[in-house]
């Protein structure tokens, strides 16, 4: 199945092609998960300050994911 990733701030860094409006395209087997699609990536959890699966808030990385769902990975941001 298909999922589109959305990739924020320094998660970006790593694809030097990333499309910004349509982020990455991730082939997954059916059944796959958020947990699944962040390892596929390289993605480390504690490095994840918030996801968005398609434009709603959630903290359960272990939510499933389904054909054309979008995934948005913000990572934490510091500064001062």
């Amino acid at each position: 199945m298909q999922v589109y990733v959305k990739l924020y701030a320094t998660f970006r860094l790593k694809y030097k092609d990333y499309d910004v409006p349509g982020g990455i395209c991730l082939e997954l087997p059916p059944g796959s998960t958020i947990a699944d699609a962040m390892q596929a990536l390289e993605i480390q959890p504690e490095k994840v300050s918030l996801l968005r699966k398609n434009e709603v808030i959630t903290k359960d990385i272990h939510a499933a994911l389904a054909e054309g769902d979008v995934l948005e990975v913000f990572p934490y941001v510091g500064g001062g």
